[in-house]
């Protein structure tokens, strides 16, 4: 059976977006929101989705999965453009 997952999502600018699509997420720090209102709030207009299996969304203490950071290369056949 396949591992339960999430999609997650990351707000950008345009050229960001563009960028992404074209060569993966490749930074240190890739920011992560767990609604696309909380994605475009933080990061901008342009919306990116990438499912990631729930083991890997942290958990707050009141249960909320607001936000996580990754720090692994996730290419660019992994995205979805919102």
């Amino acid at each position: 059976m396949d591992e339960p997952s999430e999609i997650c999502y990351h707000g950008t600018d345009k050229m960001g977006r563009d960028n992404i699509l074209k060569n993966g997420f490749n930074h240190v720090h890739n920011w992560f929101a767990s609604t696309i209102t909380a994605a475009k709030a933080v990061g901008g207009p342009y919306i990116l989705a990438v499912r990631f299996p729930s083991t890997l969304i942290p958990v707050d203490e009141d249960g909320s999965r607001w936000q996580m950071c990754v720090h692994e290369y996730i290419p660019s056949c992994r995205i979805s453009e919102i």
